[in-house]
């Protein structure tokens, strides 16, 4: 993407961006049919019923937003690469506040809505996660709009070719990531056959420990 984008090839971008979305397309049913699996194990690898029923029944409904998730994902890469990073900042925050105020709304039931427990508040990510996609597509397609270059006039169909690189760019990556992310999952899971009290306060640890990496990080990475 930034390559095509330094040699002013525009419509190369957005073919770039199409690619993403096929690739996206593809890998999100297989990823929620693993997700849809692993949700139905929790009670067969050790962890406490009363842990591990709710936490499946949060994981079914969380599994809807896969594919928007990996839309904006896609999207999101796609206006770092033209130089558009702003409005993924604004995006993100008002993802989160959007998650915020659907969990007290969801989880408790304001409003005259059901109070929905856990599944009130993986239906709330699920609605964040659905407003992140589009508004990064919207945003996308409007910018695009604006520079004379409509996002989807050379919006190409799937090239094996161009998704055979983008895989053998982002399977590293990708590998790295779930090694980080598996490592944490795991002590979770170890958390998990202890006690509920363990396994939330485990969480909350984990939480403390992301605000405190993310916020220096934010704030020291693009001085470097």
């Amino acid at each position: 993407m930034s390559q095509s984008y330094g040699r002013k090839d525009y419509d190369g971008c957005h073919r770039w961006l199409a690619q993403g979305t096929y690739l996206a397309l593809f890998v999100a049913p297989i990823t929620m049919v693993l997700v849809a699996v692993a949700s139905y194990l929790f009670t067969r690898v050790g962890i406490a019923a009363e842990v591990a029923q709710p936490a499946a029944s949060y994981l079914r409904v969380l599994n809807w937003s896969m594919l928007p998730l990996l839309i904006y994902a896609g999207t999101r890469r796609y206006l770092q690469g033209v130089g558009q990073v702003r409005v993924v900042t604004v995006t993100f925050v008002g993802a989160n506040l959007l998650n915020w105020l659907g969990n007290w709304v969801l989880i408790y039931g304001k409003w005259g809505a059901p109070a929905m427990g856990v599944r009130g508040s993986a239906l709330s990510t699920v609605i964040a996660r659905i407003f992140m996609g589009l508004a990064l597509v919207a945003f996308a397609w409007r910018y695009e709009r604006k520079r004379g270059h409509p996002l989807f006039k050379h919006w190409a169909g799937p090239r094996l070719a161009m998704l055979r690189q983008l895989i053998r760019l982002g399977a590293p990556a990708a590998g790295q990531i779930v090694l980080e992310v598996g490592a944490w999952n795991g002590a979770t899971l170890a958390a998990g056959w202890l006690t509920p009290v363990a396994l939330a306060t485990h969480q909350i640890a984990l939480n403390y420990a992301a605000v405190t990496y993310m916020v220096p990080l934010g704030v020291v990475r693009p001085r470097l």
